[in-house]
């Protein structure tokens, strides 16, 4: 099946559809719903199924416990599927099992009292997309990472926001949003040069591609200043990797001393250009053998 990709992000939609990316970016508006123009431009696509990933996921992390009134009883595929019950209709995905504070790979056969699940779970308005394509598959970026190393910070540098994924001993620990992304610098462009944000970011990601003389993109280089931003990103103690179209611009790569996720030997998925890169995620969507 010839499935459309799609990665819906606070500034942008990224689709990948038979071997071909685009990146359709909202209208700015001073009345500006996106919702509704978010539907307009999703149903110029005109397809049956579509897989979706990006911001229009909330993911988040939850540890539950439960204690057995029987620990030296031998747990059952039965006992198994009553745990479990608490997230029935729910979208999720187990990062993690434990039982007395030992993982495991299943609780299948074995005894004790205090059994720990650490879920990831992904919050999203099926309907609204039941609404516009016939066919859908909601995948969050959480589940489709590669994780690099061990221990890591994995940022989806985005329009608005970025998305932080935390992962400790080769696992995804913690989720969370930090308030940067690439319409920071396109706002410090439109202030500084007196340009509409449309006109703004166009020259950024011109700079970004490296399109510009050395003249023009050493004073677009002075105009953004990090240290604005440095005291927020102290707690960023282990190696980072980015992705997304706000982790094109060099002087970000640069602050976060980070690697591109893409470049990594063990992805098969070779970015050739700009467009490529921040259709990465449709790439990793286009790798999952979903329907």
């Amino acid at each position: 099946m010839n499935n459309l990709y799609l990665d819906i992000g606070t500034e942008a939609i990224k689709s990948y559809y038979n071997k071909e990316y685009s990146v359709i970016y909202y209208k700015e508006t001073t009345l500006f719903d996106k919702k509704t123009a978010l539907m307009r431009e999703l149903k110029k696509f005109n397809k049956p199924s579509v897989i979706l990933t990006g911001s229009i996921i909330n993911s988040e992390i939850k540890t539950i416990s439960f204690q057995r009134d029987n620990p030296g009883k031998k747990i059952s595929k039965k006992e198994i599927g009553s745990f479990f019950k608490l997230f029935s209709g729910k979208h999720y995905s187990i990062l993690e099992k434990k039982i007395q504070g030992y993982k495991v790979s299943s609780f299948l056969n074995y005894t004790g009292r205090n059994i720990e699940v650490k879920i990831l779970l992904n919050n999203f308005d099926e309907n609204f997309f039941k609404n516009i394509f016939k066919n859908i598959k909601i995948v969050s970026l959480a589940e489709l990472i590669i994780i690099p190393e061990p221990n890591c910070f994995i940022l989806d540098i985005g329009g608005e926001q970025s998305q932080v994924f935390e992962i400790e001993q080769g696992i995804l620990s913690n989720i969370f949003n930090i308030p940067l992304g690439g319409k920071f610098f396109s706002e410090i462009l439109s202030k500084k040069l007196n340009l509409s944000l449309k006109d703004a970011r166009i020259l950024k990601e011109n700079y970004s591609k490296g399109e510009l003389t050395e003249s023009v993109s050493k004073k677009i280089s002075n105009m953004f200043e990090m240290k604005e931003i440095e005291k927020s990103f102290n707690y960023f103690s282990k190696p980072r990797y980015i992705l997304g179209g706000g982790s094109l611009l060099p002087e970000l790569k640069n602050f976060l001393r980070a690697k591109y996720l893409w470049q990594l030997k063990n992805t098969e998925n070779v970015i050739k250009d700009s467009i490529e890169a921040q259709c990465f995620s449709c790439q990793l969507l286009y790798g999952k053998k979903i329907f």
